[in-house]
């Protein structure tokens, strides 16, 4: 009987560094994973910024170019504005 005690013991022994040495796999790999994660959301950020400044230098060369056809379509000895035909 002490010897099936015995090895019932060792037997539970090696399930229990089995599944400490899983836990450690799974932690490492967790830890991995959320490195990644915090390097993605950073790129992600980098990205924003980048297109938010493009945005506003396309911002800026879109209303300097509709300034620039307004002014084009005013007759050269006129200050104001040409009036929108009726339909």
């Amino acid at each position: 009987m002490a010897s099936t005690v015995s090895a019932e013991v060792k037997e539970l022994r090696a399930k229990v560094d089995l599944l400490a040495m899983q836990q450690e796999e799974n932690l490492g790999a967790v830890n991995d994973l959320s490195e990644d994660v915090r390097e993605d959301i950073d790129n992600l950020y980098l990205a924003i910024g980048e297109l938010s400044s493009r945005i506003e230098h396309f911002s800026v060369i879109l209303s300097v170019s509709e300034e620039s056809i307004l002014f084009s379509a005013l007759p050269p000895d006129s200050s104001s504005p040409p009036s929108i035909p009726a339909r």
